[in-house]
């Protein structure tokens, strides 16, 4: 626990230390901000990253110091780093891409896609972890007493006496569970590159 503390510390520190430095940098007109609008939009960013950062910094320390349920943990984790992640991204995205060279905004972006499809695929980890958790058997064998999945319109369209179905009623248990995930994984893979 006292290692975990210390880490918390160190990094709440040095992320202190970096932001101190980059608005030093930028006050003294060092890194191409010469407007006072962006120098609010710098303090505006700079505080509420430096606000984030503890926080989701504490709760994930906290997490990681019970370990009251590792498998399910280790999920909740990875969604909770996406806050840091996320604030310092767009703080930086902010300064360095879009205030300083509008054309590197593309690469910070990119990053940030990369972890938002990754933080997806972790909480669907998580779904089942938890429902597995839970009930005490599989996911599929949950959803198999379940009625098949229906669409809603425009995917099931229903008039009078017609019905039809640009997708068919998916059915529970395994093949559900392998459609979903498999729409995940396109997602995650699809994202990044989009």
């Amino acid at each position: 626990r006292r290692v975990l503390r210390l880490i918390w510390v160190l990094v709440l520190a040095f992320s202190v230390i970096l932001m101190i430095v980059a608005g030093v940098l930028v006050g003294e007109g060092r890194l191409g901000v010469h407007f006072q609008l962006h120098r609010a939009v710098f303090f505006a960013g700079c505080f509420f990253t430096l606000l984030a950062i503890p926080i989701s910094l504490f709760g994930i320390f906290q997490h990681l110091e019970t370990n009251s349920k590792p498998h399910l943990q280790r999920h909740i984790v990875r969604i909770l780093w996406l806050v840091p992640i996320y604030a310092v991204n767009s703080w930086l995205s902010l300064m360095l891409g879009v205030m300083c060279h509008p054309e590197n905004a593309i690469y910070f972006d990119t990053l940030r896609e990369c972890y938002e499809a990754f933080t997806i695929y972790s909480f669907f980890c998580f779904t089942v972890a938890a429902v597995e958790d839970l009930k005490g058997m599989p996911l599929a064998q949950v959803l198999q007493d379940k009625p098949p999945m229906v669409h809603w319109f425009p995917l099931r369209v229903k008039c009078g006496q017609f019905e039809g179905h640009m997708v068919e009623p998916w059915p529970m248990g395994q093949p559900f569970v392998d459609q979903v995930s498999w729409g995940i994984l396109n997602y995650v893979v699809m994202k990044p590159l989009m």
